[in-house]
């Protein structure tokens, strides 16, 4: 137990979570009423952390330098044009994800899927199935 909360009850609040995403985004996306604004600043706000991601949205800080590629005005990455175009709501973007097992034998398709990977090595891929 992590706190106050049980592996059990972190599983179902995440599955749940991840099944509402679009829900939640379109939540996000609408503004509370002013009412509930000004009971919002009044009261104490919780430390809450986040990724600011180079490559999802411009953050004014790149973590990877624009290097020239085929001439000086062709550069690696994103062009600050191309970041100027709104993009459509989270609400249409996301979709419902499945928490995966949490464990090799809850998955009853992970050993398959590490067979198909070319990337490891085929002792290792052909080998592990017999292991379990």
């Amino acid at each position: 137990m992590v706190g106050s909360v049980s592996l059990s009850q972190a599983t179902s609040a995440l599955s749940a979570a991840l099944a509402d995403l679009p829900k939640l985004a379109l939540q996000l996306e609408k503004p509370k009423p002013a009412k509930a604004r000004r009971a919002a600043l009044d009261a104490h706000e919780s430390l809450v952390w986040s990724l600011a991601l180079d490559e999802v949205a411009d953050t004014g800080v790149d973590l990877r330098p624009r290097l020239p590629l085929a001439g000086p005005r062709d550069l690696t990455g994103p062009s600050p044009t191309a970041l100027a175009a709104p993009a459509p709501p989270l609400s249409r973007i996301l979709e419902p994800i499945t928490l995966d097992p949490l464990t090799v034998v809850d998955d009853a398709h992970f050993l398959p899927r590490i067979e198909s990977q070319p990337n490891i090595p085929a002792p290792i891929r052909s080998g592990l199935m017999q292991l379990y």
